[in-house]
C-alpha cells in the first residue's frame, strides 16, 4: 500500500470510528473535556524534514489542534508524512512520518510548518 493510499485509509477509518463513538454516547451524561480540530493538507515543494532517525520529502501534514476546557490557547500536533530520503540523497518510495508537538518541538519546527500551523489555527471554538 502506498503512503497516499494508507493516509486515505486511516482518514476513512477515523471518520467511521468517530461516528460509531458518537452513536454509542448519545443519551449518556457527558462532560466536555476538550475540543479538537484537525486540518489535513497536501504539501508540494517543501524542504526535506529530519528527525533523529529519518529524513523525509514531505507530501502531507495532519495538524491536530486541541483546546482543553479552561485553557486559553490550543496545543497542536503535526504529523508530516513523506517519502524517505536515503543517505545518498535519493528519494525512496518508502513512506515515513515525523511528529512534532507544541511545547516540546516548537524549536525544531521548520518555518514553513509554523506558518501553516498559525494559518490554520481555528479562529473560534
Amino acid at each position: 500500500m502506498t503512503g497516499k493510499a494508507r493516509d486515505a485509509y486511516f482518514c476513512a477509518l477515523a471518520a467511521r470510528v468517530t461516528t460509531a463513538a458518537r452513536i454509542r454516547c448519545e443519551g449518556l451524561p457527558v462532560k466536555r473535556l476538550a475540543r479538537q480540530h484537525t486540518e489535513i493538507l497536501r504539501l508540494a515543494d517543501k524542504p526535506h524534514l529530519s528527525d533523529r532517525w529519518d529524513t523525509i520529502d514531505p507530501y502531507c501534514v495532519w495538524i491536530t489542534y486541541r483546546l482543553e476546557v479552561g485553557a486559553t490557547e490550543p496545543t497542536w500536533e503535526a504529523v508530516v508524512s513523506g517519502y524517505r530520503v536515503l543517505s545518498n540523497g535519493v528519494i525512496d518510495m518508502d513512506a515515513r512520518s515525523i511528529t512534532l508537538r507544541s511545547g516540546t518541538d516548537e524549536g525544531a519546527t521548520p518555518d514553513w510548518l509554523t506558518g501553516l500551523i498559525e494559518q490554520y489555527t481555528p479562529a473560534s471554538w
